[in-house]
């Protein structure tokens, strides 16, 4: 749930300055919800005096019943559910009879606030939003039963959001997918502010949501689609103040969907998530991003006829708050976001694959001002993080002797070859050049490997899973390094030098020996790998001296950057066999798992000696080359997790079926 928008507005008034216009404090402080806080002496509080506010224009308030003692300098503060509230500044007085017509200017918290020690937690109440209204069809609110909550520690403000077969159509009345299921959601925003004279010591507000439950969506149709439909009314909620400063609140729920059908097919999602999100500062530290979240997620194995991709936002709130006339700020928040996919394979293994991916982020802006000056006025969008559950269902279980990893020995003179699990380690082929780079085709177990000739040039050649039958494919013309297969076995892709020692990527094919340029440029695009689909070709790029991870159309020149960052380098990519995963390094020690599209970002490992991930033919583990002081060895990681297997003494290890 997201009132976190709060925090961003409120940061803005507190980093300008909370010195207001001095004054005496008064006798002893005001009571808060929890703690303590004291208003400047000037500070009049209009709902605790006998006054009534006759009209609000921008620079004008008139009073009737004005207090007596009320003088130019004061700051008055008035409550109300509609545009009639406000913060102001008195600036001139014009009484007649009971009627006092009021000059004012705008006024801030620290136009307030002397000292202040608040700390409080509260949820929305269940009676509040139980108000909540449907906005489709199939939609309802209620109080949730012991079955919904099994499991899982919900308070009395919790609520169950019900769909009983909501169908979600696009503009022309087609049903775009069919849910049903059940969620339940709890919110509520912890708030923490301590000032002292003119210096801020702590200010945090942080949201807080519990939501869980089971989700279900059938589609039917086929085609892309992005829509976004609201499953509730606009609401107002009322919020716990901040000290004296009314806070007014307007909510409504809506779900987003996204994705794509071929044929039919249907998913169910159960998710939980523990989120609180919001802003914090702290004197001497500044401001940091409130995370705390916790989550679960599981994808019941579909029944489907062809592919589905599917996103759901399960609960997307936006909230819109305004503070007593200081300001408004508005919000849009994915509080647990859930993409499931499903898609069928055929090769190199029989199945198909159940993945799920969750984010969790928030959009938030609007508009602060502190007299006449607006402070803030833009939208902010944060991502709090995310994860990725994949469930490769695979309808033939390989054995270690399926499979074969081959790799050089350390003196780059013998191509060897071993089993899945380490074991028949064996020479395949032996040469007085250097042998390097060797990858195994899964559709026609082929493996093709490099060879330095004579002018020190890099080849390329190809030669059967036994080591029979090597041909040469390129002459040395092009210093190649880093082949990889196309999946279907009749292209490779390698990287190689031009006259200026750049890399650039470059593809092979085996029946023509034509050879395509891919990539362009000053700088290096190097260590290539194939989509599942044979659309695309992934590479690490580099552009001023910083790399990150980008593919182009494997038939034309034409880019999309996968992962990057200013500060830390993505390198050496790798694709699943299925095209759904991708495997790199990130910075010096991190080997990182992601989809196909650098979503659902995870550590794998943590380890600055390995390097060169490749996946496994069933895509279940990813194999690395550990770089010891005095050896190389060959390691193989679950992406389930776990110890590592030590496999052999070698390196550039590639892994591939034994045909």
């Amino acid at each position: 749930m997201s009132i976190k928008c709060l925090g961003v507005l409120l940061i803005s008034v507190l980093v300008i300055g909370c010195g207001g216009g001095g004054g005496t404090p008064s006798p002893s402080p005001t009571p808060g919800p929890s703690g303590s806080f004291t208003l400047k002496s000037e500070v009049v509080e209009l709902d605790k005096t006998t006054a009534t506010v006759v009209s609000v224009a921008p620079t004008q308030v008139v009073l009737r019943s004005a207090p007596a003692s009320l003088a130019v300098g004061q700051v008055l503060v008035h409550n109300a559910l509609d545009a009639t509230r406000f913060v102001r500044r008195v600036t001139a007085l014009a009484p007649s009879g009971d009627i006092t017509t009021v000059t004012t200017e705008a006024a801030g918290v620290e136009d307030v606030f002397l000292d202040a020690s608040i700390q409080q937690s509260a949820d929305i109440k269940a009676e509040d939003l139980l108000k909540l209204q449907p906005a489709q069809p199939g939609v309802t609110f209620s109080a949730p039963t012991r079955a919904l909550t099994r499991g899982r520690e919900f308070g009395p403000n919790a609520i169950a959001i019900n769909f009983g077969e909501m169908q979600l159509k696009d503009d022309d009345g087609t049903v775009l997918a069919q849910v049903g299921g059940s969620m339940i959601m709890e919110a509520g925003v912890e708030t923490r502010f301590q000032k002292s004279g003119i210096t801020v010591q702590e200010f945090r507000v942080a949201p807080y949501a519990n939501i869980s439950g089971t989700l279900s969506a059938r589609g039917r149709v086929a085609g892309t689609f992005s829509r976004e439909f609201p499953i509730s009314l606009q609401l107002p909620v009322p919020l716990t103040p901040l000290g004296p400063l009314g806070i007014n609140g307007t909510l409504q729920l809506f779900m987003k969907l996204d994705g794509h059908y071929s044929a039919q097919g249907d998913f169910v999602v159960t998710a939980g998530v523990s989120a609180k999100e919001g802003v914090q500062y702290l004197s001497g530290s500044g401001w940091s991003l409130v995370n705390e979240f916790d989550k679960n997620l599981t994808l019941r194995p579909p029944s489907l006829r062809g592919e589905i991709e599917m996103g759901v936002s399960l609960v997307r709130p936006q909230l819109g708050i305004e503070i007593n006339g200081i300001g408004e700020a508005h919000v849009t928040a994915d509080v647990l976001r859930v993409l499931g996919r499903v898609s069928a394979q055929s090769a190199p293994v029989p199945g198909f694959v159940v993945e799920g991916l969750g984010d969790f982020n928030f959009t938030v802006g609007g508009s602060l001002r502190l007299g006449p000056i607006t402070l803030w006025k833009e939208d902010r969008s944060f991502n709090l993080g995310s994860f990725q559950i994949i469930q490769p269902i695979l309808l033939k279980t390989l054995t270690p002797t399926d499979t074969q990893i081959v790799y050089t020995d350390l003196a780059f003179h013998n191509l060897r070859a071993m089993n899945g699990d380490g074991t028949n380690d064996r020479i395949l082929r032996t040469s007085t050049s250097q042998l390097f780079a060797p990858t195994v085709s899964n559709s026609t177990g082929q493996i093709a490997f490099g060879v330095i000739n004579a002018t020190g040039r890099g080849e390329l050649w190809v030669m059967s899973g036994d080591g029979s039958s090597a041909r040469r494919i390129t002459d040395g013309t092009l210093s190649i390094n880093h082949p990889t297969w196309r999946p279907d076995g009749t292209e490779l892709a390698f990287d190689a030098g031009d006259s200026s020692s750049i890399k650039h990527v470059y593809t092979v094919n085996l029946s023509s020996g034509a050879i395509r340029k891919l990539t362009s440029g000053n700088e290096n695009a190097r260590i290539p790998s194939w989509s599942a689909d044979g659309a695309w070709i992934y590479f690490e790029q580099t552009i001023t001296a910083r790399k990150y991870i980008a593919r182009t159309a494997s038939d034309r020149e034409t880019f999309e950057t996968i992962l990057a960052n200013d500060t830390v380098d993505y390198a050496e990519p790798s694709l699943s066999p299925n095209g759904l995963q991708l495997v790199c390094r990130r910075g010096g020690s991190e080997i990182l798992v992601a989809d196909e599209k650098g979503r659902g970002v995870r550590v794998l490992l943590s380890d600055a000696k390995l390097s060169r991930p490749t996946f496994s033919p069933d895509g279940l583990s990813v194999l690395v080359q550990r770089n010891e002081i005095n050896t190389i060895g060959v390691e193989a990681y679950s992406l389930a997790g776990g110890m590592g297997a030590a496999l052999g003494t070698g390196q550039q290890p590639g892994w591939g079926l034994r045909l």
